[in-house]
């Protein structure tokens, strides 16, 4: 009978490391590294240092092994032991002093992307193993203690996540001890004497389960009974010596033996304004669910996100970039991006990642994360727009990582479906119910009260607003200079993440004259609701191209939609496209019926300008009920058959990932 090669580096060896090499060795053709000489194995290569790994590996690498294993414990290399002549001491003392401090798992992660870098395939007892995994469920006759504090465990396991360590003490009281580099038996014997406690063993989330799994044995059991301890609470993945026998001690000595589940992780990555809010709605309404609240979210997102307890690693304000030219000019920030979505998913290593808007960018960073052994889910929230492309195939052959998509249209989860793709729609956004509040907006600013509105909302990108705020700003000008416009004044409702660049050109155009200041305002409006009470204040508008045209349309505000992109970007995207319009009312509305007139009047590159602007917005006023009649079809464009929309959403979510562990 043949074996497979696999090489087996040990560290300290104990009972499991004993057990693991036996039933390895029937599996496997083993070629044992070690710092440890007491197994006395044939052929086995001795080391002095993690140090020297590599370059034993790098001999097998010759002779044909192709798949590695870590298991036990490593000591640290002492700096002395990093000085020591060596080719490769350079690189060493870079990740000794880069990732030293960091906790072990960072040594680890180096010396993991190091070794899949040279070719090597890295396993874990896990998934060779599987019957060595702890259950998670009571092991034991006697039930954990009932003082044990669901959010002190959750304590334990933000802790484990800092990879500070694998074992801590939950005392009756709910004060809690944590392991320190002296290990957990030296946790175990400094514990409260006379005190009632738990030992909880964790699997840290960002640790790969290559290295240093968790492990638990009957030398552990032993000692919390010595110390007067109730039992043992172990949480994820986590090595059991032997369960049987584990059992068995725990039920002579009444002790319980407990597996739970890790409170769930997830990802969400959102790349623009449009993106926070889609992602701020369906957090909302996941909180709504036991499940949903329990989840731990992280990722990229913005202020409406952050509302729900969501830990933003990045700021989004910066990362609206769209077209090549767009792209090429900020790569850095787009390279930067990437590597800190990348690497916080390989550490975190949750079930599935969820990614709303901007799909071209997350699936680069899906892609790079699965090369990097991630093997989760990819949940796409906004459908990517492949209907919109001229090779409609070509567009979504670059789609088929995702797992599953939560579209906004039916037609969009069909296209998907067809081609094996699990696709559902829950309904356009802008749609949601939000709360009104006209009255308090009124009241904040009572210079709009008994006035006609004209919004200018240039997008919620750095570009956009460079590219469309000035046209505006003119075209608005002419507007109140007209005899019979004095009852208007103009509205720039602005997002933070744009205030800065809206204010700049906006105090350059105005300069010193305060009539104009006076009917020229710049609002704030992060808050979703004071947003759309301005929209239902208002009479008519001048947007950019993107989501805000949708929500315009559906609070029934007549608009003139432009948009300007560099020349290049522009160029391409002509002949990458097959839409003839720009805002997303127009497009729905011309795919569903090819005859039919667009709903917004739009001007695209050269034709918006100043004058154009003005001529539309004149024309709208001239044909004001017409224009408000044409949008009277946009709800159920939008809506299409979802009442419930984000309720949909976070059920629909909630179903899929329940199977996933």
């Amino acid at each position: 009978m043949s074996f497979d090669r696999l090489c087996l580096v040990l560290g300290t060896v104990g009972p499991l490391e004993k057990r693991v090499l036996r039933l390895l060795q029937k599996k496997f053709n083993l070629c044992v590294i070690s710092c440890q000489n007491e197994l006395k194995l044939e052929g086995q290569i001795l080391i002095k240092s993690v140090l020297d790994i590599k370059k034993e590996l790098n001999k097998l690498s010759k002779e044909g092994y192709e798949e590695v294993l870590f298991i036990g414990k490593f000591d640290r290399p002492s700096l002395l032991e990093i000085f020591r002549p060596r080719i490769s001491t350079i690189r060493s003392i870079f990740y000794y002093i880069t990732r030293s401090n960091r906790g072990d798992n960072n040594l680890f992660e180096a010396i993991e992307c190091l070794l899949i870098k040279e070719g090597w395939k890295l396993r874990s007892v896990a998934t060779l193993l599987p019957n060595l995994l702890g259950k998670r469920k009571l092991l034991t006759k006697r039930k954990s203690p009932s003082w044990i504090n669901t959010n002190s465990l959750k304590d334990i396991e933000e802790w484990g996540r800092l990879d500070k360590g694998q074992s801590a003490i939950l005392y009756k009281d709910g004060k809690i001890d944590y392991e320190t580099r002296s290990g957990t038996d030296v946790l175990i014997n400094d514990s409260k004497d006379g005190k009632d406690f738990v030992l909880v063993k964790i699997n840290k989330r960002g640790q790969t389960d290559k290295f240093d799994l968790p492990a638990l044995g009957l030398a552990t059991l032993s000692n919390v009974k010595s110390r007067g301890g109730s039992g043992i609470i172990y949480i994820g993945d986590v090595l059991l010596e032997d369960s049987i026998g584990m059992a068995k001690y725990s039920d002579i000595h009444k002790l319980s033996l407990e597996g739970r589940d890790p409170s769930p992780r997830g990802i969400i990555l959102a790349s623009e304004a449009s993106g926070d809010i889609v992602g701020g709605l369906f957090l909302n309404s996941l909180s709504k669910s036991t499940v949903g609240s329990s989840i731990d979210w992280s990722g990229i997102g913005g202020i409406n996100m952050e509302k729900h307890n969501f830990k933003s690693l990045v700021s989004i304000d910066r990362l609206g970039i769209m077209g090549i030219a767009e792209v090429v000019k900020h790569l850095v920030l787009i390279r930067r991006t990437i590597d800190i979505a990348v690497d916080h998913i390989v550490k975190v290593s949750p079930s599935f990642v969820v990614s709303i808007d901007g799909p071209s960018l997350w699936r680069r960073v899906i892609r790079i994360a699965k090369a990097k052994g991630w093997n989760g889910r990819w949940i796409q929230i906004v459908s990517p727009q492949v209907w919109a492309r001229r090779d409609v195939d070509g567009e979504l052959s670059k789609y088929t990582q995702i797992d599953r998509l939560f579209s906004y249209f039916k037609f969009e989860a069909d296209i998907f479906n067809d081609k094996g793709i699990e696709a559902s729609s829950f309904g356009h956004y802008a749609t949601e119910k939000v709360e009104d509040k006209k009255s308090e907006v009124l009241k904040r600013h009572p210079i709009l009260k008994d006035k006609e509105i004209l919004l200018l909302l240039p997008g919620s990108r750095k570009f956009e607003v460079k590219n469309m705020l000035l046209p505006m700003l003119e075209s608005s000008k002419r507007w109140l200079d007209l005899s019979d416009h004095d009852n208007y004044i103009v509205v720039i409702p602005t997002l933070s993440s744009v205030m800065g660049e809206t204010k700049k050109i906006y105090n350059k155009f105005i300069g010193k004259n305060k009539t104009l200041r006076g009917r020229l305002k710049i609002y704030s409006t992060d808050d979703k609701s004071t947003r759309y009470s301005l929209f239902r204040l208002s009479k008519l508008c001048v947007c950019s191209s993107g989501s805000v045209s949708s929500e315009l349309a559906l609070y029934g505000v007549p608009s003139v939609v432009v948009y300007k992109l560099n020349k290049l970007t522009y160029f391409i995207a002509k002949r990458k496209l097959s839409v003839k319009y720009i805002s997303l009312v127009n497009i729905l509305q011309n795919y569903k019926d090819k005859n039919s007139e667009p709903i917004f009047r739009e001007l695209l590159q050269g034709e918006m300008t100043t004058e154009n602007i003005y001529r539309n917005l004149i024309e709208i006023e001239l044909n004001y009920k017409q224009e408000v009649l044409k949008l009277s079809c946009i709800e159920e464009l939008l809506k299409e058959s979802h009442k419930d929309g984000f309720k949909d959403l976070s059920r629909m979510f909630l179903n899929y990932i329940k199977n996933i562990r």
